[in-house]
C-alpha cells in the first residue's frame, strides 16, 4: 500500500501564515528591541529563521535567533532512539531581560 502524505498547508499558505504571525509580533512589540526568537532543534530553528526574515522584511527589524536542543527532555525519548543525537544549544544573547518577549518555536518531528 502506498503511503500518502497529507499537506495541511502548502508553501504559499505557510508563507502567508508566517507573514500574519510577523505582523502580530510587530504589532505587540513596536520597536522589537527586547525581542528574540529561539527555535527548538531541528525544524523550529528553520521556522525561527523564516519568521525572523519576515519580521525584517515587514518591519525592518533584525531579531536575534537562538537554537535549543531538547533531545534529552523528550517524553518519547525511549521510542525515538536508544542513543539520542545531541546537538548544540546556541543562544548568543542574554535572555534575562527578554523573558517577556521570548518566543519558542517548534514543530513536531
Amino acid at each position: 500500500m502506498e503511503k500518502r502524505i497529507k499537506f495541511i498547508q502548502d508553501n504559499e499558505e505557510i508563507d502567508k501564515s508566517l507573514k500574519r504571525i510577523a505582523y502580530e509580533i510587530l504589532e505587540k512589540n513596536k520597536n522589537g528591541k527586547d525581542l528574540v526568537l529561539i527555535g527548538i532543534r531541528k525544524r523550529g530553528v528553520t521556522l525561527a529563521k523564516r519568521l525572523s526574515s519576515k519580521i525584517k522584511e515587514i518591519g525592518g527589524i533584525e531579531i536575534p535567533i537562538g537554537a535549543l536542543d531538547i533531545n534529552l527532555y523528550r517524553d518519547d525519548l525511549s521510542e525515538v532512539a536508544s542513543q539520542p543525537v545531541l546537538r548544540k544549544t546556541e543562544v548568543p544573547f542574554t535572555v534575562r531581560e527578554k523573558i517577556k518577549n521570548m518566543f519558542f518555536i517548534f514543530l513536531n518531528p
